[in-house]
């Protein structure tokens, strides 16, 4: 597969945001990340195929998420470090700003109801009503990707099982023994993983250690739709991430603003590895019709050239 830069931008800071495909409308919503002002801080509302601006609202804090409201509509959720904002999916004009009890530093959320809403969190799933702040832990354990999948919160957890929630949460399969990143497909109930743990700020005996970003050359897909038939690939490279693009499995490295990428095809397990370095930094998927690359700014600059990369 060969690939190209859609369109590229310029965004205030040095790095990128949170970035994210709105599965209502196929927009694209961008948060400001490194290197701007808090006062200053937005998102934007990005045409997936321009890169054209839509709509702009200032946030004044850091966004980690985004999430389409299945039950409020149009509408859109941003989760920020310790709040989570409700607001309109085609203006950005904000609704309403829910702050009681909001679980930290969350990476995820599906709203279950109006009212309730699951958050991926490091440590584990949150189910919280948002007017009361009132939450429970139904798995005690970090979830690394989370998604609506028809109609249902779907999650892949840290130690490799997927859950789906009708009502509680079930145990769908798994996906190896641990896993350090992963990706669902909405659309199609894709799931891949990549296989390892991701070591902890901690050792065993309590001391710091430094923290890495984990690699491996394995990783497992399955669906949730049908029977769980879990497949194990193996990667041509040690990945930071493995994702989906449109029919394909896609694994991530990216160093020294180089980014190596390979895909296969996810139905495919005798299919060779298309592989393609690009200049930049990834930045995460974009839903499923691509991935998020930056570059290194120049000292002093106040903008950062951030690109959408989708197949050619």
């Amino acid at each position: 597969m060969d690939w190209t830069r859609r369109w590229t931008i310029d965004a205030p800071g040095n790095r990128a945001g949170a970035i994210a495909l709105d599965v209502g409308d196929g927009t694209i919503l961008l948060a400001d990340g490194w290197g701007v002002a808090f006062p200053a801080l937005s998102v934007r509302r990005l045409d997936s195929a321009t890169g054209r601006e839509l709509a702009r609202v200032r946030t004044r804090t850091p966004i980690r998420a985004f999430a389409r409201a299945a039950h409020v509509p149009n509408a859109v959720y941003f989760v920020g470090d310790s709040k989570v904002f409700l607001h309109d999916a085609s203006t950005l004009e904000r609704r309403a700003v829910f702050d009681t009890r909001i679980p930290r530093y969350s990476n995820g959320l599906v709203d279950i109801d109006a009212d309730m809403v699951v958050f991926a969190t490091s440590k584990a799933l949150v189910e919280c009503h948002l007017p009361t702040g009132k939450s429970r832990r139904p798995v005690a354990l970090p979830a690394y990707d989370l998604a609506r999948v028809d109609e249902r919160p779907v999650a892949v957890l840290a130690d490799g099982r997927v859950l789906a929630r009708s009502g509680e949460w079930s145990h769908v399969g798994q996906v190896g023994a641990a896993c350090s990143r992963a990706f669902i497909d909405p659309a199609t109930g894709r799931v891949a993983a990549l296989t390892g743990a991701r070591p902890g700020a901690y050792d065993a005996d309590g001391r710091p250690q430094r923290v890495t970003t984990p690699r491996s050359a394995e990783a497992w897909v399955a669906s949730v739709r049908g029977p769980w038939q879990p497949r194990r690939v193996e990667l041509p490279f040690d990945a930071m991430m493995v994702g989906i693009v449109e029919d394909r499995v896609v694994a991530v490295d990216s160093v020294l603003a180089q980014t190596r990428i390979a895909s296969r095809s996810f139905a495919d397990d005798s299919g060779a590895w298309s592989e393609e370095v690009l200049e930049g930094w990834f930045r995460g998927f974009v839903g499923t019709i691509g991935f998020a690359m930056d570059g290194t700014p120049e000292r002093g600059a106040s903008a950062v050239a951030v690109s959408l990369v989708a197949p050619a």
